[in-house]
Parts: structure tokens; C-alpha cells; sequence
């Protein structure tokens, strides 16, 4: 396995409720519009912009600049990833795995998180988000394209179901990080899909790259 691909939320760092809570913000003082947790992820898979869009309207931008700067004042409550992914992405790099990053979040929100995290050059490519509709599958194989590296290359470890789709429409292993409370994934029996693995703990991933166990089929 020569290169590892990362969601963000839910998957380094429990960040979800973070952003739940900045939107449930900008929907009331925007709109006077009160969702639950669910109701707002229930809207993810676009990015901040495309969400507020749905919501709020004409007033996107304004909701925009205010979800980043509550976002940010937020962040400064999570300043950790969750236990063991740190060393994960350490062991990794020592490992010589190449890492990189596929995220749904626009570029904005992710580089605030990437900042109070100190990733900031962790990852050598880092694909954002659309407004407009999910476009995970072509961010994973917009890394490819650039690493010149074939699906049986490549894993991506992510929390939902989605990630783990968009894994198998391009091909890629997928890694079911179930080490969350957040992840849709807990409880899901394996094999849901084909060629996607679950993990209980960050360190399984690790040993699983170290046995050379990240193998397809």
C-alpha cells in the first residue's frame, strides 16, 4: 500500500459536533431556523457554502463568513485529534506510506482545522469539497491521477457509509473508521461492502499497513 487517502471529520478529530453547533449559530441568527443534530447532517456531503445556500438563502454569504469565524473561535475548544490518530499518521510517514487528504469541508473551514491541529504539512494533497453536489470519488481519483498510482495502491480511510461507497466506485480499499461515536459506520456488519475493512481503533490501521495485510479481496 502505497498511499493512504484521509476524511477529516469524524475521522482525525471529533470535529462533527463542532460543526453542527456553528451551523445550528448561523441558522438562527441568519434565519430563525432551529435544527436538530440530525437535520444538519442530515444536509452534509456539500460544503458550508452549499449547505447555508439550502437553508438561509440570499444571505449564504453573510452565513458563510460567519460559520468560518464562529467555526474558528469554536476550534479553539478541540485542539487534539482523537486518541492514536497522531501516532497513526506518524507510524505512517515512518512506514514511508504517502498521505493525503479527501475531504468533503471547503477549503476555508479544513484549513482552520489543519492549523489548530498542527497538520498543516502533514498531508501532500488535500482535495475540498463542492457547493453543489458530493464529489468525494472524484477527489480520490483526482489523487491517483496526481500520485500516478493505481487503486490497488491506495486505501481511504473515512466514518460513513458514503466514503466507503465512494472508495469502491473507484476502486480504492476502504478503511471504516469506527472509532468514533459519531460514525455512521458502528454497528454495520462486515462485509457490508466489498473490499473495505473496519477498524475499531487508529492503531489497527497502522498494524495492518506494518503486517502488509492492505490488500484488496
Amino acid at each position: 500500500m502505497k498511499g493512504i487517502i484521509f476524511d477529516l471529520d469524524g475521522t482525525l478529530a471529533n470535529t462533527l459536533p463542532l460543526c453542527v453547533a456553528t451551523f445550528q449559530t448561523v441558522f438562527l441568527q441568519l434565519g430563525g431556523i432551529r435544527l436538530d443534530y440530525d437535520e444538519v447532517t442530515a444536509l452534509f456531503g456539500v460544503t458550508e457554502e452549499g449547505i447555508i445556500k439550502r437553508v438561509i438563502g440570499d444571505k449564504w454569504r453573510q452565513g458563510v463568513r460567519l460559520y468560518l469565524e464562529e467555526y474558528e473561535k469554536r476550534h479553539d475548544q478541540l485542539r487534539d485529534l482523537f486518541p492514536g490518530v497522531r501516532e497513526l499518521l506518524d507510524g505512517l510517514s515512518e512506514a514511508g506510506a504517502r498521505l493525503t487528504m479527501v475531504t468533503g469541508k471547503g477549503r476555508e473551514s479544513a484549513e482552520i482545522s489543519l492549523c489548530k491541529f498542527g497538520l498543516g504539512d502533514t498531508f501532500e494533497i488535500i482535495e475540498f469539497g463542492s457547493p453543489d453536489k458530493p464529489i468525494k470519488p472524484q477527489g480520490i481519483k483526482g489523487v491517483l491521477d496526481r500520485w500516478s498510482l493505481g487503486p490497488d495502491d491506495v486505501a481511504y480511510v473515512g466514518d460513513t457509509p458514503y466514503d466507503m461507497e465512494a472508495s469502491g466506485e473507484v476502486g480504492v480499499l476502504g478503511i471504516g473508521a469506527r472509532w468514533a461515536e459519531t460514525s455512521t459506520l458502528r454497528g454495520l456488519r462486515q462485509p457490508h461492502w466489498p473490499n473495505v475493512l473496519f477498524c475499531e481503533r487508529p492503531d489497527e490501521v497502522l498494524g495492518l499497513v506494518k503486517a502488509s495485510r492492505l490488500r484488496k479481496g
